[in-house]
């Protein structure tokens, strides 16, 4: 037995951990939203959705991550927050975003299925939009894929 190692307190000691990267990581997607919301750019939360041929063949294919990327820089958005999510009904896969941008968004520029945005008015916050936002917070930390992207990585307050 090593000295000053319990291993009876490891297992909680690894979920208390676990609990505050999650709480941190809720946290800076919360102030990053916050920063977007508070400027003068506007703002829009999209959904993302891909046809068949166009969705992942393999479980862990970042090939959808690449398609939501190439169309943020495509479309001039200056910064945004995305996730991965499933369908309640099917499962089926599809993106949420919070992005800022100057820039008229484009239908067109999304061919690997359909697009869906709506303006997020800056001073007061739809109960429906409050709580797509809270899931966007809540899914970008899923243990089972907390698969969340983001631009620019690193920001000014």
């Amino acid at each position: 037995k090593h000295p000053g190692f319990d291993v009876d307190n490891v297992f909680e000691r690894v979920q208390d951990m676990h609990k505050r990267a999650i709480w941190k990581l809720q946290k800076r997607i919360a102030e990053r939203i916050e920063h977007m919301m508070t400027g003068t750019i506007p703002v829009f939360f999209l959904t993302f959705t891909f046809k068949d041929e166009h969705l992942p063949k393999l479980e862990h294919e970042r090939s959808t991550e690449d398609k939501i990327r190439a169309f943020m820089t495509a479309s001039g958005v200056q910064s945004y927050v995305a996730n991965i999510d499933y369908g309640k009904k099917n499962g089926r896969m599809h993106w949420h975003a919070v992005v800022q941008t100057p820039h008229l968004l484009d239908h067109k520029l999304w061919v690997y299925g359909s697009l869906d945005f709506i303006k997020v008015p800056k001073t007061s916050i739809s109960l429906k939009l409050s709580k797509y936002l809270v899931k966007l917070q809540r899914h970008a930390v899923k243990i089972q894929d907390p698969l969340i992207i983001y631009y620019p990585r690193y920001y000014k307050v």
